[in-house]
């Protein structure tokens, strides 16, 4: 631990190293959720989706995300991620997505009378559930069939932009939950609050930049005490998107 806590003595490299490690991260959510979506939308097309299926999906995504970052599973630093990312619930949310369009599939089948083909479902499943497909003609759709494949073209569009934001939030929290843990096993004096300096970071957070308090204390950000960046104790207006970071001087 304390070698750990030597990445947070100089403002550069808490900061730089922060982003990297949460780039990675991204990455990995990013791939599990896209292959749970997958998943989900199998289930859907074999017409045998359940609100079980999805949430365990989502959940076994963040485990093996979790796994990829080299954790050790059950460690206070893996709950403390898990705990941060699993507050974003994309297994829910994709089952109420895929199945708003095999309820519209048989709504035009049997109400309108008109025939919806299975390749014009995948391709309404893939723009609820965000998979990229191309547009209605290429995937074998009619004219017909645009109003039906239309309706779904927002449903999952910002599940990549949601993964970035929980990955930063929990992220920023975790590197600050790690870093008091190490201080404290350094048995450092004080820790100091670091802010990006550019047109992102909130004005409150650029104001605690340099804020210097004891290890045990609690910094003063935006009106609230926060332990350290990202603390979740904080209100998600505060910590939202936060990627300040926490150094030990001494």
């Amino acid at each position: 631990m304390d070698t750990l806590a030597e990445r947070f003595v100089s403002p550069g490299k808490a900061l730089s190293q922060q982003s990297a490690d949460e780039s990675r991260l991204e990455r990995a959510l990013v791939r599990e959720t896209k292959a749970m979506l997958l998943a989900v939308k199998k289930q859907a097309l074999a017409r045998s989706l359940q609100p079980a299926f999805a949430t365990n999906r989502w959940h076994q995504a963040i485990v093996d995300t979790l796994a990829a970052s080299g954790l050790e599973r059950g460690s206070q630093e893996w709950r403390y991620l898990s705990d941060s990312l699993a507050e974003l619930d994309l297994g829910e949310e994709a089952y109420a997505s895929a199945m708003a369009v095999m309820t519209a599939a048989t709504r035009v089948d049997y109400t309108l009378k008109t025939t919806i083909d299975e390749k014009a479902v995948s391709a309404a499943l893939d723009l609820a559930l965000d998979l990229e497909t191309p547009s209605i003609t290429a995937a074998g759709g009619d004219i017909a069939q645009r109003d039906f494949y239309g309706e779904f073209r927002q449903l999952g569009a910002t599940w990549r932009a949601r993964v970035k934001r929980t990955v930063r939030t929990g992220f920023t929290g975790f590197s600050g939950f790690v870093a008091q843990q190490a201080f404290r096993v350094g048995r450092r004096a004080e820790k100091r609050w670091v802010a990006h300096h550019d047109d992102h970071t909130r004005p409150d957070h650029l104001e605690a930049d340099g804020q210097t308090v004891p290890i045990e204390s609690y910094f003063t950000v935006g009106g609230e005490p926060l332990q350290y960046p990202g603390d979740r104790r904080g209100s998600l207006a505060n910590i939202a998107n936060c990627r300040c970071v926490m150094i030990s001087p001494r």
